[in-house]
């Protein structure tokens, strides 16, 4: 007996989906998660050394979140197959948002 979707646990529902993105689609368009992963873990360990070493300015968890999404996205850029401009977009869209959270920081609106 087959189940209808109706029957199928919203979570089970969500973790197929998940499969089909990062095993299909997300391959194709961004390659290999693994590498991109490795390159974009390397250069925030770089970003929070010479921040530490260098620079006498806090940066706030909400800023350092949307400068660790700006770094995925240049690296899906950097060993990607073909860039798409959804990567670029998305990398200045978080750039913006850090802007933003730097500003408020400071006490800006």
């Amino acid at each position: 007996m087959v189940k209808s979707r109706d029957d199928v646990p919203i979570r089970q529902q969500i973790l197929e989906k998940g499969i089909v993105a990062t095993m299909e689609d997300r391959n194709k368009s961004y390659g290999d998660p693994h590498i991109q992963l490795e390159l974009s873990g390397a250069i925030k360990d770089l970003c929070r050394m010479f921040h530490a070493n260098h620079s006498p300015r806090l940066i706030s968890h909400a800023e350092w979140d949307s400068l660790d999404n700006v770094i995925q996205k240049l690296s899906r850029v950097v060993v990607g197959p073909e860039p798409g401009e959804d990567s670029y977009v998305d990398g200045a869209v978080y750039f913006a948002i850090a802007g933003e959270c730097a500003a408020r920081a400071k006490g800006q609106p």
